[in-house]
């Protein structure tokens, strides 16, 4: 396979990467904001229901509740989903670098080649 063809086919699946690590990014801040929104109507539900109810020991309620640890969780993996591909697209990168080292070798080379034919 030459150099070229190599570059090619590594951009089409650094595209593919691309367009997938936004979607994480979206899903990532989608639970971010449930998670967010989930906490805040359960601690102010609890303060309602509660008026003597301190605001920590609210949080603290609801960081135990079970729905809350759920989204927490969801929230913390879409970010770590994320995070990860946002290290394979930086490997893409090096690779990319590393390829176009290759095609400019691979020119070079047919370019002395064509300059001083085998055997002239």
């Amino acid at each position: 396979m030459s150099a070229q063809h190599e570059i090619n086919k590594h951009l089409t699946e650094w595209d593919a990467l691309t367009r997938q690590f936004k979607q994480e990014l979206i899903a990532a801040a989608a639970a971010e904001a449930d998670h967010k929104r989930d906490r805040a109507r359960f601690i102010v539900k609890a303060r309602a229901e509660n008026p003597k109810l301190s605001a920590a020991q609210a949080e603290a309620e609801a960081e135990a509740d079970e729905k809350i640890s759920e989204r927490y969780l969801e929230r913390l993996g879409s970010a770590a989903l994320a995070e990860a591909t946002k290290a394979r697209l930086l490997m893409m990168r090096a690779k990319s670098d590393a390829l176009r080292s290759a095609r400019v070798d691979e020119r070079e080379s047919s370019r002395l080649y064509a300059d001083h034919p085998a055997g002239a």
